[in-house]
């Protein structure tokens, strides 16, 4: 019913706006679930206390559905954006472009298909793109193995402490 209205659209453009400035790249909805750094809102899409919250959660939703049998394009945005909400071939089709995964591909739940299918996500949903730091740093958050940002210009000074305290505690 609401598909081709002009209320659609105006729901759209705000989920679009609302994605980032609620640090929800994924415009996860708000259904109760208790994300961690979730923030209590009457808005119907989840507010994030930062951005690599509301990336984490991105990165959990992608893996529940992949893991779930939810494991193509197809049926992955079937569930994710609705024909009810979304024009979801056209979701489809952008994704695919994006992360080069065909629309009836098995997607397995690597990392690698993880951060693909988020910044595609995100792109779709409000516009801009995750950055490969931004999904970094939601993985981070889920222990997914990802080394820890360290300063190159930090290591030797670090390094020299520690040499340091080494001698000195000794």
């Amino acid at each position: 019913v609401l598909k081709n209205s002009n209320l659609l659209k105006l729901i759209l453009g705000m989920s679009k706006k609302t994605g980032y400035s609620a640090n929800n790249p994924g415009n996860i909805r708000e259904v109760g679930i208790k994300w961690k750094g979730r923030r209590p809102s009457e808005n119907p899409f989840v507010i994030f206390e930062t951005l690599p919250f509301g990336t984490r959660a991105l990165l959990i939703q992608i893996r529940t559905y992949l893991k779930r049998g939810d494991n193509t394009l197809l049926k992955f945005f079937t569930k994710y954006a609705p024909r009810s909400e979304n024009d979801t071939q056209s979701y489809i089709k952008t994704v695919s472009k994006i992360t080069g995964i065909k629309p009836d591909e098995i997607i397995k739940p690597t990392i690698s298909n993880l951060k693909k299918l988020a910044v595609a996500i995100s792109k779709v949903e409000t516009g801009t793109a995750l950055t490969t730091t931004q999904v970094d740093e939601g993985a981070r958050l889920l222990n997914f193995n990802l080394p820890s940002p360290t300063p190159k210009n930090l290591l030797i000074p670090i390094l020299a402490l520690l040499a340091a305290t080494y001698f000195f505690v000794k």
